[in-house]
């Protein structure tokens, strides 16, 4: 059930992402437009803030996903049974 969650938390953040591609691919088209010198892309303090967040929320569910999903360990339990050997 978590392993579901999680997926559809990953895809929720993937597709908000889409809207900032299709920016971006308008603003180099505009910029090949001016000119075919190369140019610093000014980018706004969100999307950088965005990208941040996204790519750490991405790391934190692999590292949860391989590293804290296991399950825990448990310890046996002795069970004294008392086998007469002579009838072995």
């Amino acid at each position: 059930m978590q392993k579901i969650r999680l997926a559809s938390i990953l895809v929720i953040i993937g597709l908000s992402f889409y809207p900032c591609s299709i920016l971006s691919a308008e603003m180099q088209r505009e910029l090949q437009a001016q000119s075919n010198q190369f140019r610093r892309i000014e980018q706004s303090a969100i999307l950088k803030i965005a990208v941040t967040v996204g790519g750490l929320t991405l790391i934190g569910g692999q590292l949860w996903w391989f590293l804290g999903s296991k399950p825990k360990s448990q310890q046996a339990e002795a069970i004294d049974r008392n086998i007469d050997k002579s009838q072995l």
